[in-house]
């Protein structure tokens, strides 16, 4: 191999690296709708990217059992924990849109009987 073909190859191996390394060395934190959000609607936006990070992870789970890669032992305890932190997160969201909604109403009931 000539050495303009080796300084190509180290070139492009340079570049393959630059480029899959790339979001992990420059990468900056992702751009959530939650950035402009106030407070409680800001907490529920990260929940639920928390939620989806969760059922991604439930789904990567199910397809690693069924290639073989877990026991059925260590795929269900692991699944279990999964699906416990979900009802977890499930539980807040409820909470703070319940205690919203009820801030809602108190504020417009207030309004009302102003008039």
């Amino acid at each position: 191999m000539s050495i303009s073909g080796i300084a190509l190859f180290i070139l492009f191996l340079v570049g393959c690296a630059v480029f899959s390394l790339w979001p992990v060395l420059f990468g900056r934190k992702a751009a959530t709708n939650s950035d402009n959000l106030p407070g409680p609607l800001a907490e529920v936006a990260t929940l639920q990217a928390e939620r989806e990070a969760i059922l991604t992870a439930v789904r990567d789970l199910d397809f690693d059992y069924q290639t073989g890669k877990f026991s059925e032992e260590d795929y269900l305890a692991q699944r279990e924990s999964l699906m416990g932190h979900g009802v977890e997160i499930l539980k807040q969201i409820d909470a703070i849109e319940s205690d919203a909604i009820e801030s809602a109403v108190r504020t417009r009931r207030e309004r009302i009987s102003q008039h």
